[in-house]
């Protein structure tokens, strides 16, 4: 029974050590909620084809009058640094009525699971009934129609060719 003496006092140094690692898988599980994938990052190589994730939220209702038809659609790159780029658009049936775009960042409500995208609004992760991921933004201000802020859209992720600051084009060039 001696030689477990030498293995008794290194035990408190294991356990130690091993809720050290622990602590820090916790910490950086943190975000585990927000789906990899709705993270900006350039997927694929130029040879077989680049592409870039994007959130996409279209066909927020902003009238009231059925003769003055008009959506706006919302595209989001959300990184991992706690920034994002969104471009807002406004179209009526045939044109291009009204565009914004802009950078800001964003904090995380741990307890009520909520991403608030300063300058847009405030979002959570929903699932389809098959299981895909999306996010479900309430606009929190309004930027060229007064019908937006309390709006919601579903951001549903797509691979553009088009990223934040670069295509396809410029990133194998």
């Amino acid at each position: 029974m001696s030689f477990l003496r030498p293995a008794l006092f290194l035990l408190p140094l294991a356990l130690f050590l091993s809720s050290c690692g622990e602590l820090t898988s916790s910490i950086s599980a943190a975000d585990s909620w927000i789906p990899e994938s709705f993270y900006y990052k350039t997927l694929g190589t130029c040879e077989e084809g680049i592409s870039f994730p994007v959130l996409i939220g279209a066909g927020t209702q902003l009238w009231t009058d059925p003769a003055q038809v008009r959506v706006a659609q919302t595209e989001v790159f959300l990184k991992k640094n706690k920034t994002f780029t969104a471009r807002y658009r406004e179209f009526d049936f045939n044109t291009q009525l009204f565009e914004k775009n802009f950078e800001s960042t964003y904090s995380l409500d741990h307890k009520n699971k909520e991403i608030h995208l300063n300058g847009l609004g405030t979002a959570k992760i929903a699932y389809t009934p098959r299981g895909r991921p999306y996010m479900r933004l309430i606009y929190g201000q309004n930027f060229n129609s007064t019908f937006l802020m309390g709006n919601t859209g579903d951001f549903y992720l797509y691979r553009g060719f088009k990223g934040v600051n670069e295509s396809r084009e410029d990133y194998c060039h």
